[in-house]
């Protein structure tokens, strides 16, 4: 009795809630994003008219006609608000979808050139008109695919339309950009390939799986993209970097895992998406149909490690790129720090706000004769207000399991070259993971140094010729710390200041005496001197002098001086030649 009277309360508020819009939201008119001139068509708050009739010589368009695969011809009459009325006419036109295909309300693709070239709506060629049966809320879905874009996942955008078939009204469509070369060309800078995913298909060896609906015959791209599944840890790691776009992929998996898809790439059933190829062959992973998202079926909540169980048991795996990713702790760190970024995102963004105002635009259309599915508020309520609930609870989700655990690593580099004197600074990841403090401790030989403990380090002469290196300790309560360490530098010798180049005075000819002039060195500097005979060592010639005998005829003396200093480059500096002896 209780529970419900909890409901009845929750729906009572949210009720209220969606009923009287704030000043703010008030204000709002448009949720369009990007400057195409499509962009109005994908603006939810701006719900567009769409009729479907038959190309005339054509057939009625009826449910058992379009069930099928292949476009029939139809006109099609846009309509947005406040804009002359578009019609194209012998665009194609057939369902779509799996399990909501069937339903009174069907879901439909158009594709406005499938029998006139080039005739394009907004420069747009398709559109994807979802019935939402799957989403009785009819703001999960739109409010899902805003959250991606926002976390930089290449995803569709999405606004409404009321649809009518042959003069009868179906009501209220999500319509979804449709993942095409316009899409494409959006996010991406080239496309050779886009693959549509169905249920159970995923980037392995041997996959027959995915279809193309851009690009030609050829899946050598795909094909070299799976085998790198047969690879584990740090070679995995540096394959699937050079065919995959990881930081993009990894953010799709941290919105997946934040939003709980289970019916997408992610989580057990590896349904729902597409697999983009550049003409690099490097590929991304696009989401599709999120209607499942916001689940309140703890069931389907995905873990940050995949330790939970897999939604509904239905498999014995996650996608492989999540399994791989988890499996190398640098990849799984990543995914982690994603998590925070996207867990942080849905309150900056406001996703539950931006839910709220498209609730508001569209629940009187939801809620009024005329939908197929009339939906009451109060029920609209319920669906609706669980965005408001799902957002926080997830949040605290990914709170609690980074409290479980010990800091993920980040990564600490310093100069390979390093000299005595030198001040030596590390590059250290910024500490990315709240509630975490982090230590510095520079090492010589794996033993620290005393009082060492800043990013930065002055190298005494004592340090010349050890290894130093970089000890950073990241702690956080409750949990053991993780220590990480950076790369190791020998420590190299100063370089002189002072090391001139020598001078020879005296005639050049047989019987005379050449002298060196070596200059001023650095202080404390030991200098060595080597006579040369065309560039070659003169045995025992290491005086300041040389006398020049019947063996140098026809050659050019030079003389090179080295100097010596403890903690500092041994550096020789040589003359210029003589003239040849004569």
């Amino acid at each position: 009795m209780l529970k419900r009277y909890k409901a009845f309360l929750l729906a009572l508020t949210l009720l209220l809630g969606l009923a009287v819009a704030t000043p703010a939201e008030a204000a709002v008119t448009s949720l369009k994003e990007g400057t195409d001139a499509a962009a109005v068509l994908f603006d939810p708050l701006s719900i567009s008219q769409v009729e479907l009739t038959h190309t005339t010589g054509y057939p009625t368009l009826t449910y058992d006609l379009l069930n099928t695969d292949t476009f029939q011809h139809a006109n099609i009459k846009i309509t947005l608000p406040g804009k002359a009325s578009v019609t194209l006419t012998n665009v194609g036109v057939r369902l779509k979808g799996q399990a909501s295909r069937g339903d009174a309300k069907f879901p439909m693709k158009i594709k406005f050139d499938a029998f006139v070239p080039k005739q394009y709506f907004l420069g747009l060629k398709r559109m994807t008109l979802n019935n939402m049966v799957q989403d009785p809320s009819f703001i999960h879905e739109a409010t899902a695919y805003k959250m991606y874009r926002a976390a930089g996942v290449p995803a569709p955008r999405t606004g409404y339309s009321k649809v009518k078939v042959e003069g009868a009204s179906l009501g209220l469509y999500l319509n979804i950009e449709s993942v095409d070369q316009v899409f494409a060309k959006r996010w991406y800078k080239s496309t050779g390939h886009i693959y549509a995913g169905p249920y159970n298909c995923d980037v392995v060896p041997n996959n027959t799986c995915y279809e193309a609906t851009i690009g030609n015959t050829d899946r050598s791209h795909l094909s070299q993209a799976g085998n790198v599944a047969y690879l584990d840890g740090v070679d995995w790691w540096y394959a699937i970097n050079n065919v995959a776009d990881m930081p993009r992929i990894i953010k799709l998996m941290a919105t997946d895992i934040f939003m709980s898809n289970w019916d997408g790439y992610t989580d057990a059933v590896q349904n729902n998406h597409f697999i983009h190829f550049d003409t690099d062959g490097v590929f991304t992973v696009i989401p599709w149909g999120l209607d499942q998202t916001f689940t309140a079926d703890p069931s389907a909540d995905l873990t940050w490690d995949a330790s939970g169980p897999i939604f509904r048991g239905w498999s014995d795996h996650r996608s492989t790129l999540l399994d791989h990713c988890i499996a190398y702790a640098p990849c799984h760190s990543q995914l982690i720090r994603e998590g925070v970024r996207i867990s942080a995102l849905a309150t900056t963004i406001d996703l539950v706000g931006y839910k709220d105002l498209v609730a508001a635009k569209v629940n009187p259309i939801v809620s009024s004769p005329g939908e197929i599915h009339l939906t009451s508020v109060w029920d609209l309520a319920i669906y609706q207000g669980w965005v408001d609930i799902f957002v926080p609870r997830r949040q605290q989700a990914l709170t609690t399991f980074l409290s479980e655990n010990a800091p993920r690593e980040i990564k600490a580099t310093i100069p390979e070259t390093l000299r005595v004197g030198a001040t030596a600074t590390a590059t250290v990841e910024k500490v990315w993971e709240p509630g975490v403090s982090v230590g510095y401790q520079w090492e010589l030989n794996d033993e620290p140094i005393p009082g060492a403990t800043s990013l930065t380090h002055k190298i005494t002469t004592l340090e010349f010729e050890q290894n130093l290196s970089l000890k950073v300790t990241l702690q956080k309560a409750g949990v053991p710390d993780t220590v990480v360490s950076s790369n190791e530098a020998s420590i190299l010798g100063r370089l002189f200041k002072l090391a001139p180049t020598p001078k020879i005075t005296g005639v050049a000819a047989r019987g005379k005496t050449l002298k060196v002039s070596i200059g001023t060195w650095d202080s404390g500097t030991i200098k060595s001197i080597q006579w040369l005979r065309n560039g070659e060592i003169i045995d025992g010639a290491t005086l300041s002098t040389y006398r020049v005998g019947i063996f140098d005829f026809g050659s050019q003396i030079s003389v090179r001086v080295t100097g010596n200093k403890f903690s500092y480059v041994e550096t020789a500096r040589t003359s210029r030649k003589t003239i040849r002896i004569r």
